[in-house]
């Protein structure tokens, strides 16, 4: 797999993402549903991940910069950085099984699941087939494209990709597993809270209710095909993907990084035109040598090929819960500072 090139290291770059979003895009989160828009998202979720910025502070800067945003956008963005990321973490500490079915703490959930269990499947793919985007739907293949290929997937689309996972596989645990070992492999934001609680939420219902009960799902709630493209643009978001895993791959032969193979870009390069997407043109314009902000820094290999460079980490004591990635590592990360 090629290496993710877009998401610079480092607190320098963090910052950048975050000054760009709360000053240029944060206007635009409301419509951050929309997968042709990737603008609209603030981008920050690997940084996060890392302990290269904190929700703290990225959420008093969009405080501040409220004014050229409506405060709609604030809140929203508000409560995705704040109380689902904190529920997200409550989830991953108290629960033990917090990436199993057992996890799901409402017996609703379970039983329907279990009832459901032996339902026939439309389709039925392996592991390769998912983790290669080779099955029938186009939207899904996309999506599952833009994670392999940029790093993250968009957050709407990963809603409707969990849940397909669970119906084209033979059951609810092996969805689950599926499910986790896509996100955790590509996503430059896996193994974290967030990602565990977003696929739970998808297959086992976990912070969701109770839907008119289906085939395979049950009561766990249903995303179709046909709904789902009266949203968005299915045919803008897959051109969108094609242009971004055509850059990914030029620039692993090139070995050089484009703006084009960030995976929040909506309009590719066209007649020398500047591409537009989160970060716009904030981290390009920086020096790449202000990102190495210290004198050594790892390269970890992560999935074969696929690697990405990242500070040293100095870890310090965690509590034994065996909770979420996040807590055990990424708030133990020292960011790094610039003189």
């Amino acid at each position: 797999m090629p290496e993710v090139t877009w998401a610079i290291p480092g607190e320098t770059a963090a910052h950048a993402v975050l000054d760009d979003f709360v000053n240029s895009r944060m206007k635009l989160y409301e419509k951050r549903n929309d997968p042709s828009k990737p603008q609209a998202l603030s981008g920050l979720s690997p940084w996060l991940h890392f302990g290269q910025i904190s929700g703290q502070r990225c959420a008093l800067e969009a405080k501040k910069a409220v004014g050229k945003a409506s405060p709609p956008a604030y809140e929203s963005f508000f409560e995705e950085l704040v109380v689902r990321r904190e529920l997200s973490d409550n989830f991953c500490y108290y629960s033990p099984k917090y990436d199993q079915i057992e996890g799901q703490k409402y017996d609703w959930a379970k039983d329907t699941l279990r009832l459901h269990a032996s339902d026939k499947r439309p389709y039925l793919y392996s592991l390769e087939e998912l983790e290669r985007a080779k099955t029938h739907d186009d939207l899904w293949n996309a999506a599952q494209r833009e994670l392999r290929y940029g790093g993250k997937m968009h957050g709407f689309c990963r809603m409707y990709w969990a849940k397909k996972i669970l119906e084209w596989t033979e059951s609810p645990e092996q969805a689950l597993k599926f499910a986790i070992y896509l996100n955790d492999t590509y996503s430059l934001d896996g193994r974290d809270p967030s990602g565990y609680v977003g696929c739970m939420w998808s297959i086992v219902g976990v912070h969701d209710q109770g839907w008119k009960e289906r085939e395979v799902f049950g009561k766990i709630r249903y995303m179709a095909y046909d709904s789902t493209k009266k949203k968005f643009s299915i045919p803008d978001y897959i051109a969108r993907v094609n242009a971004l895993v055509k850059a990914a791959k030029a620039d692993f032969k090139s070995g050089e990084s484009s703006h084009a193979a960030n995976p929040f870009v909506q309009n590719q390069r066209a007649g020398g035109k500047q591409a537009q997407g989160y970060g716009g043109g904030a981290i390009i314009q920086i020096q790449i040598t202000a990102f190495f902000c210290i004198d050594t820094f790892d390269k970890l290999p992560i999935f074969g090929r696929r690697r990405r460079v990242t500070p040293r980490r100095r870890r310090r004591t965690c509590s034994k819960s065996p909770a979420s990635a996040r807590a055990k590592s990424a708030r133990a990360v020292r960011t790094c500072s610039t003189k």
